[in-house]
């Protein structure tokens, strides 16, 4: 769903109260002239609303731009950051799953085993297995298709 999006609420919602507005002015109980002089202030006002959601349209667009502008910098200087942490921060996310993984798969259940109780398995939350899964599938395949020169929206 794109920022700019709600156009087409306000245009719908324009075109009703168009509508409607015709309707009165054409119930109203007063001179042709009148009537027309009535449709053309309106067209008048109709057309200053449109211009002014065109120019909001507009400054949200290079909002955005900017914005996607901004993260496509912060992301350049985190990759090319001489530290090399920095550079692995997006790894330290794995490697903090796996821990987690690796907690709950091995170290519990020796501490069960060594105190005299049945071993059993840490059973991690669902929301656990589903944002890591999300994290592998999507940091391994960009990282896969980099490997193969594959590039997915990158400027090169």
């Amino acid at each position: 769903m794109s920022i700019l999006d709600f156009t087409k609420p306000v245009s719908d919602a324009i075109s009703v109260v168009v509508n409607t507005a015709g309707r009165v002015i054409d119930s109203l109980h007063t001179s042709t002239e009148e009537k027309e002089k009535l449709k053309a202030e309106f067209q008048k006002v109709l057309i200053q609303g449109e211009l002014q959601k065109g120019h909001l349209t507009a400054e949200l667009t290079k909002l955005h731009n900017a914005e996607v502008a901004d993260l496509r910098k912060l992301i350049t200087a985190e990759v090319q950051s001489k530290d090399s942490y920095v550079r692995r921060a997006r790894p330290t996310f794995t490697y903090m799953g796996i821990i987690c993984i690796g907690f709950s798969i091995l170290v519990i259940p020796l501490v069960l085993f060594f105190r005299g109780e049945v071993p059993r398995v840490l059973e991690l939350p669902s929301h656990f297995w589903t944002t890591f899964i999300v994290w592998m599938v999507g940091y391994g395949g960009m990282r896969t298709a980099e490997k193969f020169g594959i590039n997915l929206g990158g400027k090169k």
